[in-house]
């Protein structure tokens, strides 16, 4: 661990270990806890299969949905920001139709820019986009330190759906590399419902 100015022999030395200390998982089906908690995020199962499959339907969906939350809670989010929150519904299981709508809809945001080709973190070919072009990110790195990250969507350019997100490093400080992978999500090739179990983690403790 090395702070700003520090040179690399001086550097605090920390143990690691390869195996995880804090997994944990849940088998309830909608628990009120965990990582499965809400795993459609903000949108039901009968919302995700009844999205219209066309950009003007999508837009008045998001409208209502929007105007709804406004009035029930007196958010300050606009329009403009829950057009770019319809990112989030393209990691659900939706129908070809809706995905493609939701892509129309997003590549018409001033927020969207395509990247070009890109390899996800298991080397599959995609389009890399962002959706969130021009905001900026920082993460804590270090003692006394803070980076700029760079977030970047990997799209399977056949389907639409999403094969990874990745985030690196915007700049370069002391033990990190500029464009250097600091964490990434990869999906699997295949989703969809099932009333499958997971199979439990090894040595992973269950909530």
């Amino acid at each position: 661990m090395c702070t700003a100015g520090t040179k690399a022999a001086d550097c605090l030395k920390l143990p690691m270990r390869v195996e995880s200390k804090g997994c944990q998982y849940t088998h309830e089906v909608a628990p009120d806890h965990g990582p499965g908690a809400q795993p459609l995020g903000p949108y039901t199962p009968a919302e995700i299969s009844a999205l219209p499959a066309d950009d003007k339907g999508m837009r008045a969906w998001l409208r209502a949905r929007w105007e709804s939350s406004r009035t029930k809670t007196g958010t300050a989010r606009t329009l403009e920001e829950t057009m770019a929150g319809s990112v989030g519904l393209l990691a659900t299981p939706l129908a070809p139709g809706a995905r493609a709508a939701i892509l129309r809809l997003l590549a018409d945001l001033p927020t969207t820019s395509v990247r070009g080709p890109a390899e996800d973190p298991l080397g599959r070919s995609g389009l890399a986009v962002d959706f969130d072009k021009g905001s900026a990110y920082f993460r804590e790195f270090g003692t006394d330190d803070e980076v700029t990250e760079d977030h970047t969507t990997i799209l399977d350019p056949l389907t639409g759906e999403i094969l990874a997100k990745v985030t690196k490093a915007g700049e370069s400080t002391v033990g990190l590399a500029k464009g250097q992978t600091v964490d990434s999500e990869v999906w699997t090739s295949v989703t969809g419902w099932t009333d499958d179990r997971p199979k439990p983690p090894g040595n992973c403790r269950r909530l």
